[in-house]
């Protein structure tokens, strides 16, 4: 009787844990999706009960990155402001700060009990929206999140990994060497392979000893790059871009950034 019953309770367990594993799916390359009403919230939480960060209207396109009991993590849109501790800030110019936390949180409001609706890394560069006290509004995209109910979001796109070839692109620019006579690392057993890689790419705060200016970032590393003449990829700061180059090693590991593609 005691066995018959044990495993009872050991299916039991095992149907649960299946139906949880179910409710909360990550997805590898996100869905994008199109709101079907006006004035739809997009909370903190997957739940009725979290904070309402935005509204989103009808049509609006958004990218979805996972699932959880019936709501829709997305990447919140490029204009919502969430809040970090200036303390943790270094002022770059006058329009973005650097982070010099390991970690930083993004909050929803200028507040330690406000809820944290994403995080960014050392080096990232966050563009200012305004300054309260000892907080500074910053523009979190694409490293800020919120949830949306699954019925009011019509999947329309699956983004599946392409070939850089094939990318269609808005703008395109390639970045010619113009140091002709640049030095060679000593050890020619290096690896010099071209590189396509695909990410956001965002400034980075120079190095001792190493010459890359910009970092990519994806869902499984961050790359170091040097761009020459950067001032004019301005355009494609936290954009998700492919780049292609050639892996390099004086000073750091980085690419060598031939030509930007910027995704549609």
């Amino acid at each position: 009787m005691c066995k018959i019953l044990f495993n009872k309770q050991k299916k039991i367990s095992f149907f649960v844990l299946i139906l949880y594993l179910n409710l909360s799916i990550a997805y590898s390359a996100p869905l994008i999706g199109k709101i079907n009403k006006d004035g739809i919230n997009i909370r903190s939480d997957s739940t009725i009960y979290g904070e309402v960060l935005t509204k989103l209207k009808k049509g609006n396109t958004v990218k979805i990155i996972k699932e959880k009991f019936g709501w829709y993590k997305i990447i919140l849109p490029s204009n919502f402001i969430s809040y970090v501790d200036k303390n943790y800030l270094e002022k770059e110019g006058e329009t973005h700060f650097i982070v010099k936390a390991t970690i930083l949180n993004l909050r929803s409001k200028p507040s330690l009990d406000a809820p944290v609706v994403g995080s960014v890394r050392k080096g990232t560069s966050l563009r200012i929206a305004k300054r309260e006290g000892k907080w500074v509004g910053v523009y979190g995209f694409p490293y800020a999140y919120g949830w949306v109910h699954k019925k009011f979001v019509e999947v329309v796109r699956v983004n599946l990994p392409k070939k850089a070839d094939n990318i269609p692109t808005k703008k395109q620019i390639c970045i010619k060497d113009r140091n002709k006579e640049e030095k060679k690392p000593m050890y020619p057993s290096l690896d010099y392979n071209i590189f396509t890689v695909k990410g956001v790419i965002s400034p980075l705060t120079p190095l001792d000893n190493c010459p890359a200016n910009y970092i990519l970032k994806n869902e499984i590393s961050t790359f170091f790059l040097s761009v020459d003449n950067h001032q004019k990829i301005d355009s494609f700061i936290g954009e998700e871009v492919t780049i292609q180059g050639e892996r390099r090693h004086n000073g750091c590991s980085h690419i060598k950034v031939s030509k930007i593609l910027l995704s549609e």
